[in-house]
């Protein structure tokens, strides 16, 4: 059995990776939204990045 304090600190890894790879994912959309919506693929990128 694992202790508890390396299962709390792997779960809180997990938690941080996991929110960083979110907010890299945020921050690439956002910035490639507008051009989606320049050629003319509009939709909810462009309310979403320029509401």
């Amino acid at each position: 059995m694992e202790s508890p304090e390396s299962i709390s600190s792997a779960r809180r890894a997990i938690g941080f990776w996991s929110l960083g790879f979110m907010v890299v994912l945020l921050l690439v959309f956002l910035i490639s939204a507008p051009f989606f919506a320049l050629n003319g693929s509009y939709g909810v990128a462009l309310f979403i990045a320029i509401p």
